[in-house]
């Protein structure tokens, strides 16, 4: 496999020095293409980067004679190549070619990703005005956006520097522990639910500025029959605009606010709306769980009290009281499996739970 690798690098090193030839003979006028470019996308199939960085590889190559010898001999990859002639366009070919011997040196020795570490010091040292300059382009550039479909999916695409990726990854990291032999979650999901836990945490800490006179938070507006799951309830709306099943509304209520509304009676009109607001679970019920439950309680679990909610082993909906007996901590994402995935908490004799799947 060593072998191969090197002849395909030999390979890509012929087809560059030919992309070099047909660039400079304007050969591609043959047969009509307007560039060598457009040539290389059309007859080899190539993207329109790849095309443009064989272009640019050919013409910087005749001025990094070493560099274009070791390509030539299978030492370096066409990444690596590509590298160092995306470097010379950026620092100038005399700086280049003193360092030429070093960097090259560097190339067959270290792998793409360790090589552009190498290239960024020396451009840093080379020419740290323009690594300033370049660094505040790339943080113009920065942009996020969320956006939703028809069916209620949220996309997220968005752009950031190097610096605000780095504080992005460390704030995500922090909240993604090794994952566990029986975590069928992949990776991709896995940093989704440490974004969504990081967003948490932000709104359960009310540090964030209030917004129509509220801490901001998620609004749920269900009717009583919906918590109890009786056919013919109206949905549960997500502030005010995303209807959720009813077992994800349950989930919710079961460590909330609670405002009750009430068509009104007693002497009030009755097109009045009588409300009150109070906590499911109160402040020194929940003080007590985190002491008895010390975090998650579903079994395996190790998550931290800040990362759970209070869970309703019978919900308060169906008649269930709101006390410690009736009450256990569980993670976003086994609070989660109990309601929506039919997960169901069974008691030991010894008072330990036991999880029994759907």
């Amino acid at each position: 496999m060593t072998e191969l690798n090197r002849a395909i690098n030999r390979l890509q090193a012929e087809f560059t020095r030919r992309t070099r030839i047909l660039d400079q003979n304007q050969g591609w006028l043959a047969t009509g293409a307007l560039s060598a470019q457009a040539w290389l996308r059309r007859e080899c199939h190539l993207t329109a980067a790849a095309a443009a960085d064989r272009v640019r590889m050919g013409r910087r190559l005749d001025d990094l004679p070493q560099t274009a010898a070791a390509f030539g001999e299978g030492a370096i990859s066409l990444q690596h190549a590509s590298l160092l002639c995306r470097t010379c366009d950026l620092v100038g070919v005399e700086p280049t070619r003193e360092a030429e011997p070093i960097l090259v040196e560097a190339a067959c020795e270290l792998d793409p990703r360790q090589l552009r570490i190498v290239t960024e010091r020396f451009r840093y040292c080379t020419d740290p005005d323009g690594v300033a300059r370049e660094a505040d382009s790339l943080f113009d550039r920065r942009y996020f956006d969320l956006s939703q479909t028809w069916d209620g999916i949220y996309f997220l695409n968005g752009m950031f520097d190097a610096e605000s990726g780095e504080v992005l990854k460390t704030a995500l990291n922090a909240l993604l522990p090794p994952p566990a032999g029986d975590d069928p979650r992949s990776a991709g999901q896995r940093r989704a639910d440490a974004l969504l836990e990081l967003c948490r945490q932000c709104l359960d800490s009310g540090s964030l500025p209030q917004r129509g006179g509220q801490k901001p938070h998620l609004h749920l507006l269900a009717e009583l029959g919906a918590l109890q799951k009786l056919m013919g309830a109206a949905a549960p709306e997500l502030n005010r605009q995303q209807m959720v099943p009813a077992e994800t509304a349950r989930r919710i209520a079961c460590d909330a606010g609670l405002s009750t509304e009430t068509s009104g009676q007693n002497g009030a009109g009755a097109g009045d709306v009588l409300s009150l607001m109070s906590r499911v679970v109160s402040g020194a019920t929940r003080r007590a769980l985190w002491q008895r439950d010390g975090g998650c309680r579903f079994p395996g679990c190790d998550r931290p009290p800040d990362w759970t909610d209070a869970h309703h082993i019978v919900h308060w909906a169906d008649g269930g009281e709101t006390e410690l007996g009736n009450l256990v901590l569980l993670c976003r994402r086994h609070h989660r499996q109990v309601h929506e995935q039919g997960w169901r908490l069974a008691s030991d004799e010894g008072g330990s739970l036991r999880a029994v799947p759907p």
